[in-house]
């Protein structure tokens, strides 16, 4: 009696070792067999397609303690880094990660797939998207207080 095996590579022909790494990078998947029909199979599976977001920031913030607007836009920037294909955009998971920069006291968080983000609403991500965030597409406007 025949099996089916599968081996997981990455692009640069590494063996993966992790699962993380299926919704961030081209995968090719060797399925084989060596039943009766000794037909061997390559199937590939690419990576999903990025959706460049764009975030507008008001952050209010104690002008002794703040971290600065660099602080804030790399706190979101990591936190965009975490999402994996399909994952929504949550205006509240970014206006928690803003809230824990040191000095932030208030934020108010806009998102959208254009420059001048307007969209105070979770941003909807196909299952064959994943969101990406870059600091010169986070806009961040500081009242210090």
């Amino acid at each position: 009696e025949g099996h089916m095996g599968f081996t997981f590579f990455e692009e640069d022909g590494d063996a993966a070792d992790s699962n993380s790494w299926f919704s961030r990078t081209q995968v090719h998947v060797n399925m084989f067999t060596d039943g009766t029909e000794g037909v061997a199979r390559v199937v590939a599976f690419t990576r999903p397609t990025e959706l460049s977001v764009y975030v507008t920031l008001a952050v209010g913030a104690r002008r002794d303690t703040y971290a600065g607007d660099s602080a804030v836009k790399a706190a979101v920037v990591a936190w965009g880094d975490t999402l994996l294909a399909g994952d929504p955009v949550r205006i509240a998971r970014i206006i928690e990660t803003v809230m824990g920069v040191a000095g932030v006291e208030d934020v108010v968080a806009f998102v959208g797939l254009a420059s001048g983000a307007v969209y105070a609403v979770n941003l909807a991500v196909l299952l064959r998207q994943r969101a990406t965030f870059d600091t010169s597409r986070i806009t961040v406007a500081t009242v210090l207080v």
